[in-house]
């Protein structure tokens, strides 16, 4: 399961990076990458995840999804 997160994380990662030489995600980027990421953690169970995009060496986006705790519930960040 670890393989398909990282491997997925990836793929979304440098499929973000070509597509734009701005150093801003589009809202349609960023829609694109949360479903993605909510998909992956709903298919795998996976209780959380942090993705960080990079372009030309800056980190454009952060974000965590699902769980950072399970007890007390607490969302990923």
């Amino acid at each position: 399961m670890r393989r398909l997160i990282s491997s997925t994380a990836v793929v979304l990662v440098a499929s973000v990076a070509t597509r734009s030489a701005a150093q801003q995600l589009t809202p349609a980027e960023r829609s694109s990458i949360d479903s993605s990421a909510v998909a992956i953690l709903d298919a795998t169970g996976a209780p959380s995840a942090s993705i960080a995009i990079v372009r030309k060496g800056q980190i454009v986006y952060e974000q965590g999804y699902g769980n950072g705790r399970i007890a007390p519930n607490t969302p990923a960040s």
